[in-house]
């Protein structure tokens, strides 16, 4: 692949040319902002004002080999290293799961709860990126974060973003599903955990299934729910205070299971909460005080 001119008008065409009909206009457009502002480090402003900037060879063939991997279905934030969640800009590696826009309103519905609370101990289970832990720590500053994950390597991705982004939490590595009890009681346990089973991969897209963990996408065995019981049964033992609250999210199709399960654990005020497309994507629920 040979971009036709070392202009940014000659590589935006390239974009096009190369991409579509596997994007839509409208998504190669952002990819060529990401690719020229983490290239090139070039605002929109510039690319719309500035069509005739010209670029190195070098840079020339850093778009090329950008827009190779698109072609391949690599996720753009695997490309860049980075992306963005909750106006936090966190590194990213094939190490964990790239965040989604829906796994930001379990963080907004925790920080509108507790957003006057002074005293606060959360931990978030199957942290990942650590995107969710962060993400609360930056809006709830008065509160005490701790974060676990069965991978050694998102953990010490994770531990890389809080450094970057300044932000004390305690990581730990911990087997959900083996261990026992929390190392200290918390005030809010919350989890993005694995719900896919191996059998529903058949109907996923390429792009996760070739490059994103599967080690945090699919739940071991049959049992999609096995992450939901565990969390449930940590909640309604002592490592969740009374009073507490249980916050996760899960596949649209599997809430009414989830909060059933929860209920089943006597817990209380079980609720299923809508993201904004107005699906069902998380459920919370209360231990008794």
């Amino acid at each position: 692949m040979k971009i036709g001119g070392n202009r940014l008008s000659d590589i935006r065409k390239f974009f096009y040319t190369q991409l579509e009909p596997q994007y839509s206009k409208e998504e190669v457009l952002v990819l060529f902002r990401l690719a020229a502002g983490w290239i090139n480090g070039f605002s929109h402003l510039t690319l719309h004002l500035e069509p005739d900037k010209r670029v190195l060879e070098s840079e020339l063939l850093a778009y090329s080999r950008f827009v190779k991997r698109l072609r391949k279905g690599e996720p753009v934030q695997y490309i860049m290293g980075k992306t963005w969640f909750m106006d936090l800009e966190l590194k990213l590696s094939p190490a964990v799961l790239i965040p989604r826009p829906e796994t930001e309103e379990l963080v907004n519905l925790i920080v509108e709860q507790y957003s006057n609370t002074d005293s606060l101990h959360i931990h978030d289970a199957c942290t990942g990126s650590g995107c969710i832990a962060l993400a609360l720590k930056h809006y709830l500053p008065q509160a005490r974060l701790s974060a676990s994950d069965l991978s050694a390597e998102a953990l010490a991705l994770a531990a890389d973003n809080a450094r970057q982004l300044q932000l004390e939490v305690h990581f730990e590595q911990f087997d959900l599903l083996q261990a026992g009890n929390l190392s200290a009681p918390v005030d809010v346990l919350v989890s993005n955990p694995p719900y896919i089973t191996h059998k529903e991969a058949a109907g996923m897209s390429s792009t996760v299934l070739d490059y994103e963990p599967h080690l945090a996408l699919f739940a071991p065995g049959s049992d999609a729910l096995v992450f939901y019981r565990k969390l449930a049964e940590l909640a309604a033992g002592p490592s969740l205070k009374p009073g507490g609250l249980l916050a996760v999210e899960c596949h649209y199709q599997r809430c009414p299971e989830v909060a059933a399960l929860f209920s089943q654990a006597q817990l209380t005020e079980v609720q299923i909460h809508q993201d904004l497309s107005g699906n069902p994507r998380m459920v919370s629920a209360v231990k008794r005080g």
